[in-house]
């Protein structure tokens, strides 16, 4: 009997294996390959607790997370590189409260079940939903609040309920900073220009002031709110900031009030300062209110909230793996694990009242009575470039560079550019 030469065999058995796998479903040889999703997010406090939140979402589902950390406008730039050229390389976006305007266009609307966007504080929510549509679920939102050591107050003698008035705060603060002994009242966080803004905007707001009219076809930095809530914030950062406050990150801010170098300090994650081992733990309390104008113009100050979200990539070949992190990170079980172990605050209303997160937060009920009357930085598509400008000016305020009425009617010509030119 003649046999088939084994060359001739072995094209046969290849052909038929061909065949066999044409045969099979499509998605079956992708399946079996491991899902892979990655995400750009802020270095410092936010982008470690999104990895943390990304680890055990592979570690329960298998699927890769992976997240790449940069600088606040890296990230911002990064994606708007990639989301613009309608690459896939970003599956997971990170959205930044003021950038809703500018990413929506590339975001797939989200579809989450009603318990679950019924389960978040609706103002955060809504931070990131255009005309009723919700593109990013919010992660990690908070606000200012002035994060203050009781036992400094007890030992100067001050009552925190008498610091009604931003000159109260800055007098305290005063007492407070030794600078020969490099200590100081007062602790900010400033690198980056955003930084600089939303802390900046947290006097402004108080002061009754705003940068944008509501017709958006004027400015208000020359206004006299502007210039009084301006120069109280230069008091604050030549006077009892650290004098390097300019050069600091967030991360740097919490190091200086964990570290006992400062007392006092704008802070919008008070988590990050009240940890173990620091010279300071369990002694950092939040004031239950923020401060308004000397002049009582306004009953209470106002907090100005912030934070982040994340929302799924248009052009993501692994949109069902990114919907997967979503609901994952959003989760009444993950935002309690985020809140209790990686210094994250909240967005899901009843965690704070959860009595293992009031355990490891015991200032949360003054937290939640400072955010009573609060508003997020303006979301307008002009923002961010408006924002480079307002850094840029308050910063050569801070160093004496220029007087505070000259700072601003600078920026305020160059601002009104910006906004001329996106009409």
């Amino acid at each position: 009997m003649k046999r088939t030469p084994v060359a001739v065999r072995a094209i046969i058995h290849f052909l038929i294996l061909v065949m066999l796998l044409a045969m099979l479903p499509i998605g079956s040889i992708a399946e079996s390959e491991p899902q892979k999703i990655t995400m750009l997010f802020s270095a410092g406090g936010s982008g470690a607790a999104i990895a943390a939140a990304a680890e055990r979402f592979t570690a329960e589902t298998g699927i890769e997370a992976e997240v790449l950390l940069f600088s606040l406008n890296e990230v911002y730039e990064k994606q708007i590189l990639s989301l613009s050229n309608g690459t896939d390389d970003i599956d997971i976006v990170a959205i930044n409260d003021p950038w809703i305007p500018l990413l929506k266009d590339y975001l797939e609307p989200l579809e989450l079940e009603q318990s679950m966007l019924d389960a978040f504080i609706p103002g955060m929510l809504n931070t990131f939903a255009v005309d009723g549509v919700i593109y990013g679920i919010p992660v990690r939102m908070g606000g200012d609040v002035i994060t203050y050591r009781e036992d400094v107050l007890e030992e100067l003698g001050v009552d925190p309920t008498s610091l009604r008035t931003w000159e109260d705060v800055y007098q305290l603060a005063l007492k407070m900073t030794d600078k020969e002994n490099s200590k100081y009242g007062w602790a900010l966080g400033l690198v980056e220009p955003s930084n600089v803004v939303k802390a900046w905007y947290e006097y402004l707001i108080c002061y009754g002031g705003y940068i944008v009219n509501e017709t958006e076809d004027g400015l208000g930095l020359t206004r006299p709110e502007a210039i009084a809530a301006t120069k109280m914030f230069v008091k604050f950062v030549q006077d009892c900031c650290p004098p390097d406050v300019l050069n600091y990150s967030f991360n740097e801010q919490v190091d200086s009030m964990k570290a006992g170098q400062a007392d006092m300090g704008l802070l919008s994650r008070y988590p990050s300062v009240n940890v173990e081992d620091s010279d300071g733990y369990g002694k950092w309390a939040v004031l239950p209110f923020m401060p308004g104008p000397e002049d009582g113009s306004l009953e209470s100050g106002v907090a100005c909230v912030d934070g982040w979200a994340v929302g799924i990539s248009r052009y993501s070949s692994n949109k069902e793996a990114a919907q997967a992190f979503v609901e994952f990170i959003g989760s009444y079980d993950e935002q309690l694990r985020l809140a209790t172990e990686n210094s994250n605050s909240p967005t899901i209303a009843d965690i704070y009242d959860a009595p293992e997160y009031l355990a490891v937060i015991p200032q949360a009920e003054n937290m939640n009575l400072a955010l009573e009357v609060s508003t997020p930085r303006p979301q307008k598509v002009y923002f961010n470039d408006i924002q480079e400008e307002i850094a840029l000016y308050i910063k050569l305020a801070c160093l004496g560079d220029m007087t505070v009425e000259d700072a601003l009617a600078a920026c305020e010509q160059n601002c009104l550019d910006i906004l001329e030119s996106y009409r």
